[in-house]
């Protein structure tokens, strides 16, 4: 059922009362007017009545004879009254007039393409819910005026209910019509709701489980490969301290042979001290022999360095085609998606804060030129404050989205730090290795050359 709130009525020019602003306001509930005679208590009810039906409650009173005998003309009632329902509240502003004559109807302060052409009949069975009968016989009720039921003909007496039977059964099967309508409605839209969020809660769950059972492979694989990649740091560290000192041995035989090479720069100096030279072939078997140990460890190192080189080059591969990478791309499209929504109701918000403060008491409406009143502001106070809770909502879970997403690309980014380490250790270690291949090929061509020079000597 709806319930109909009279608010305020406004009059100028009828009957007694002339061309100054009155006005009259309703409280909830059942209004008594009381008072001595000529106070204006009927010309209040005639506002009411011609206002809403355009004609006079008085039956033996002429239309015409509402005007005020003085101006005779520029009359003018407006009635502002609300009609609640169990789909809402909608305030409406009626305006009849004579001379000019005037009939409009306000929704909410603006005059829909729906009520822009309704006429008297049309206004009375889809807004008021009641016509002149049943207004002047039980909602209007005048002692003086108003003839009791049990006073009515049998013609008054059907005719007042059936006004009262069609203002109960016909309109309310309209509304419950219209509702269950509109419930269908929202029951599918409800429905296809829940079903798309829970598509795509799922979704998001099957993505988050992935990424958990990813990560826990990782961190378990780059674990076992950097433990391996430590031994064989230690290996290589305590092959090149040994490989460094049998170098410096090498270093002090290699200038012990050239101190004594030195003493044989003349022919017959080397026949006569043959002996001498015979030893020194001993030192260079002994050169030849720390060369070959030396060029089978390097052989060694070369292999074990192969074998990185592989090993690295299989990480490095099985990094690269990872589903984590494509995750990523997918994460860092997440992230763009959900801040712009984030930015966007942070946005909304502000906007609601900033025109609810910029509601202002007494400013004059662009359409009826009414100054607003305290219940104009918190009707827009009521609609802003719904929508920055709507605003806020999406702000809350968007927030909390962006939030989980940006953990999972840090647990993501600090897989990759771990690697790009491994991978700089490696790099420090080759080019140790390859410095000591250097170093090796050095001393094999001083052998060579020592062994070619003390043979022809």
């Amino acid at each position: 059922m709806k319930e109909i709130e009279l608010v305020e009525l406004r009059f100028y020019n009828i009957q007694s009362y002339g061309n100054n602003l009155n006005t009259f306001k309703f409280k909830r509930g059942i209004t008594w007017i009381m008072g001595p005679n000529g106070t204006g208590k009927s010309t209040i009810i005639e506002a009411l009545t011609y206002v809403l039906f355009g004609t006079p409650y008085k039956e033996h009173v002429n239309l015409e004879n509402l005007i005020n005998t003085t101006n005779k003309k520029s009359l003018l009632v407006e009635l502002d009254f609300i009609i609640h329902s169990s789909t809402g509240s909608t305030k409406y502003t009626v305006k009849r007039g004579m001379k000019p004559k005037v009939f409009t109807i306000e929704e909410d302060g603006v005059i829909s393409s729906r009520i822009a052409g309704m006429n008297q009949k049309s206004f009375e069975e889809e807004i008021l819910g009641f016509d002149t009968r049943l207004f002047t016989n039980a909602i209007s009720l005048n002692t003086l005026e108003t003839k009791p039921f049990i006073d009515m003909k049998s013609d008054e007496k059907r005719k007042f209910i059936e006004s009262a039977i069609s203002f109960d059964t016909a309109k309310l099967k309209k509304k419950i019509s219209g509702e269950l309508a509109q419930a269908n409605v929202k029951m599918t839209t409800s429905v296809n709701d829940i079903r798309n969020y829970s598509n795509k809660i799922t979704e998001f769950q099957a993505i988050l489980a992935s990424l958990e059972r990813e990560k826990e492979f990782n961190i378990t694989e780059f674990q076992g490969q950097l433990e391996q990649k430590k031994e064989i740091r230690q290996k290589i560290q305590e092959q090149q301290a040994k490989l460094k000192e049998e170098l410096d041995k090498l270093i002090v035989l290699g200038k012990e042979v050239n101190k004594k090479l030195e003493a044989y720069k003349d022919i017959d100096t080397k026949i006569k001290n043959l002996e001498q030279v015979l030893m020194y072939m001993d030192d260079i078997l002994v050169l030849k022999e720390t060369f070959a140990t030396k060029t089978t460890t390097m052989m060694d190192e070369d292999k074990s360095l192969k074998t990185m080189k592989k090993a690295f080059a299989t990480l490095s591969k099985k990094y690269h085609e990872s589903e984590n990478l494509k995750k990523y791309d997918y994460l860092e499209k997440k992230i763009i998606e959900v801040s712009s929504i984030n930015f966007g109701a942070q946005k909304e918000m502000d906007k609601v804060v900033k025109l609810q403060s910029e509601i202002t008491i007494g400013v004059p409406c662009p359409v009826c030129k009414k100054p607003s009143t305290e219940e104009d502001k918190d009707h827009l106070v009521t609609a802003y404050r719904e929508d920055w809770k709507t605003n806020n909502k999406i702000f809350k879970e968007s927030k909390k989205e962006l939030d989980s997403l940006n953990k999972t690309k840090e647990e993501f980014l600090e897989l990759k730090k771990e690697f790009d380490s491994i991978k700089v250790e490696y790099t420090k270690n080759e080019q140790i290795i390859l410095s000591q291949e250097r170093a090796l090929k050095s001393l094999e061509a001083e052998l060579v050359q020592i062994s070619s020079s003390i043979e022809a000597k």
